[in-house]
């Protein structure tokens, strides 16, 4: 009897260990997509500073 318990306990132990294992993953990739997103759009607006800046040139120049 005791055995089982302890048997029913360690298997309870290790699906929460997988479960937790599992969360801190979709959370790990959540984030580095986040991360990606936010690169994307500082590479996009740092583009569009450029267009600006090289426009402003060209128009100060010509």
């Amino acid at each position: 009897m005791m055995m089982m318990m302890m048997m029913m306990m360690m298997m309870m132990m290790m699906l929460l260990l997988l479960l937790l294992l599992l969360m801190m993953m979709i959370m790990m990739m959540m984030m580095m997509m986040m991360m990606m997103m936010m690169m994307m759009m500082m590479m996009m607006m740092m583009m569009m500073v450029m267009m600006v800046v090289v426009v402003a040139v060209m128009r100060m120049i010509f």
